[in-house]
């Protein structure tokens, strides 16, 4: 396992409405697709999976950050959604009289969506891992963020490098002068009193929101 530098080159715009993307849990996305496990929507449905990324002393998550950029440039964009009444009345029953369209299933809505730009396009990780393996499987993704249906979060190249021994930090790769670089437990050596904290999941599925725990999380992440 080396220290590594892992660079996203993207095409276009990324929505990261939660505001972080942990390296980990695109891997794991990666084996997952590799391997033909379907996509799990409750706890008992979830399938351990494993990346070649190094694991913390005490096995709870892997040395790997969520990505870094700077924004160049931001905007917000709306997806809208409006109940097709026209049709309803051509296909509903007879004894339906009217339908409620500010609520329940048949709700339209306008709902915002923040986007944004990252500086030369690039967005950053740092682990320690296996380099070809983690390289390998960062080619099955190739779109990265929310909405991908829809074309943002492209990722036009995947570049990983091994680090020198001068490029790496004290706290390499999950904190830097005592702030996090990832989700981290509230009681890590060396974690600055000023780290924000917050609810969050420590290792993926981070959709897991029964997993939710107070964590010291990156306030900086993404930098407006």
């Amino acid at each position: 396992m080396k220290p590594l530098e892992v660079v996203a080159i993207l095409q276009g715009d990324i929505v990261l409405p939660n505001g972080h993307l942990a390296l980990d849990g695109l891997l794991a996305a990666s084996v997952a697709r590799e391997q033909g496990i379907p996509p799990a929507h409750y706890k008992d449905e979830i399938v351990p999976i494993d990346v070649p990324l190094e694991k913390h002393a005490s096995g709870a998550y892997h040395l790997a950050s969520v990505g870094h950029c700077e924004v160049e440039e931001s905007e917000r964009r709306w997806i809208n959604r409006r109940y097709p009444v026209e049709q309803a009345q051509t296909l509903g029953e007879q004894r339906f009289r009217s339908y409620k369209v500010d609520s329940g299933a048949c709700r339209s809505y306008r709902m915002p969506v923040p986007a944004f730009y990252a500086r030369d396009d690039a967005m950053t990780w740092w682990a320690i891992g296996d380099r070809d393996e983690v390289e390998r499987l960062l080619q099955n993704i190739t779109y990265v963020g929310k909405k991908r249906s829809t074309g943002h979060g492209r990722v036009r190249e995947w570049r990983v490098r091994e680090l020198d021994e001068h490029e790496v930090w004290e706290g390499f790769p999950v904190m830097r002068e005592g702030m996090p670089l990832r989700a981290l437990p509230l009681d890590t050596p060396g974690l600055s009193d000023a780290a924000p904290v917050a609810l969050g999941v420590l290792s993926y599925p981070y959709w897991a929101r029964w997993l939710e725990q107070p964590l010291a999380m990156p306030a900086e992440a993404i930098k407006l």
